[in-house]
């Protein structure tokens, strides 16, 4: 990690005003640019196909941009291959080829501490009781590995005493369900998952069985596309709306993230923007 990052992270999130976070954040592509022309062969090969100089200092509107689709095609890499450590994929939706990204150790920890800062912005510091709206199959099987399992198991870090609502055969466990709630209902609960999977394996199987679980205080975070739901003419609103429906005094935060950048999160304000 560059020094320059480290002196980024110690920043509040939300802190900056539009000017100051525009000039930072010129600052640390311009570095960053460099950083991955020195140590990328076919990153600096790409770049001097675009007229690119490390002398100079870009604006923003004026950086070499790429196409994310090179991720499907190449394994770009800025360190030796002996210092990866984890290999992300894409969710590949609708038979697409999935994109690849290589993660070292340094790029691991300054995510999962980009991810902590932001969501802490919304729930505050202290781990809760966490229910994730999946199947414990999620983290275990690699194939499911990939945007819908990292966004479920990144969310992790923030629970305590953490309970899988569906067995593996993607079935809702409503007695555990209702046991866990009852167990921390005093304190903030937290819930998590892929918003298909949430709205097809919890929200309707809730509704079908018309099962209210009256959770007294708690967040909902879901990451996902919608184009199934879209399909299903499910908006946003029906969406938040359904949910509270069937699980009580929960605010439903949408959030987006992507396998090329798993640590910078953008969650949804009550405003319905994602920042």
């Amino acid at each position: 990690m560059l020094e320059s990052q480290q002196e980024y992270l110690k920043l509040s999130p939300y802190s900056l005003n539009k000017n100051d976070k525009r000039e930072q954040f010129t600052k640390y592509m311009n570095e960053l640019t460099r950083y991955h022309y020195q140590n990328s062969a076919e990153y600096k090969k790409m770049l001097d196909g675009l007229n690119y100089s490390q002398e100079n200092f870009y604006q923003l509107e004026d950086l070499p941009m790429l196409p994310i689709g090179l991720f499907k095609e190449y394994e770009l890499c800025s360190v030796p291959k002996d210092k990866i450590v984890r290999t992300m994929k894409s969710s590949g939706t609708s038979g697409q080829k999935q994109s690849k990204v290589l993660l070292d150790s340094n790029t691991t920890r300054a995510q999962t501490r980009c991810l902590s800062y932001i969501i802490a912005d919304f729930i505050g510091n202290k781990r809760l009781p966490m229910i994730i709206l999946d199947s414990e199959l999620v983290k275990k099987d690699p194939r499911l590995f990939s945007a819908r399992g990292a966004g479920i198991i990144g969310f992790a870090i923030f629970g305590r005493d953490v309970f899988y609502a569906l067995d593996n055969d993607m079935n809702l466990r409503v007695d555990e369900l209702k046991d866990f709630i009852a167990k921390h209902n005093d304190s903030n609960i937290i819930l998590s998952g892929y918003t298909y999977i949430v709205w097809k394996f919890f929200q309707q199987a809730l509704a079908d069985k018309n099962i209210f679980l009256d959770i007294a205080k708690g967040f909902l975070f879901h990451i996902g596309g919608w184009k199934k739901l879209i399909a299903e003419a499910v908006t946003a609103d029906i969406y938040r709306d359904s949910l509270k429906k069937v699980c009580g005094n929960i605010q439903v935060q949408d959030y987006y993230g992507m396998a090329e950048q798993l640590g910078s999160v953008f969650v949804e304000c009550e405003h319905g923007h994602k920042h």
